[in-house]
C-alpha cells in the first residue's frame, strides 16, 4: 500500500516537472532574443545577429507591438497565448508581427533607422 500512495504522488509531480522545464526553455529562448536585440542596439549600421529558434512541441513565439514597432513577445502554447514578455527595444517587422516556431531562426540588424528583423 505505501508503495501506490508514493506512485501516486510521484506520478502527479511528473506533469508539473515538465511543464516547468518547456517554460524555462521558451522563457530562455526569449532571454537570447532579448539579448541578441539589445547587443545589436549597441552596434553599428550594418552589423547582424541570429538566433536559432528551439521551442517545444505546440509553442510558438508571437514579436508584435504598435504599428511596425514590436516591442512583445507573446508566448502560445497550441493556439493559446500564455504569456506575455517585453523586450527592452523595439525592433522593426515590415508586417508588424513576426511568428517564430520551432527550428527557423530570428536575424536581427541595425539599421539607420534603429533595428530590423530580417
Amino acid at each position: 500500500m505505501l508503495i501506490a500512495i508514493c506512485i501516486s504522488s510521484i506520478s502527479g509531480i511528473v506533469p508539473f516537472a515538465e511543464e516547468r522545464i518547456t517554460t524555462s526553455s521558451v522563457e530562455n529562448v526569449v532571454d537570447r532574443i532579448d539579448k541578441a536585440i539589445t547587443n545589436i542596439w549597441c552596434s553599428e549600421n550594418g552589423d547582424r545577429l541570429t538566433v536559432d529558434i528551439t521551442l517545444p512541441p505546440g509553442c510558438s513565439l508571437e514579436i508584435h507591438g504598435d504599428g511596425q514597432d514590436a516591442m512583445i513577445i507573446d508566448i502560445i502554447y497550441y493556439g493559446e497565448k500564455s504569456k506575455t514578455e517585453y523586450l527592452a527595444h523595439a525592433i522593426h517587422i515590415q508586417d508588424g508581427k513576426l511568428v517564430l516556431t520551432d527550428g527557423c531562426s530570428l536575424t536581427v540588424e541595425r539599421t539607420s533607422y534603429g533595428i530590423s528583423a530580417i
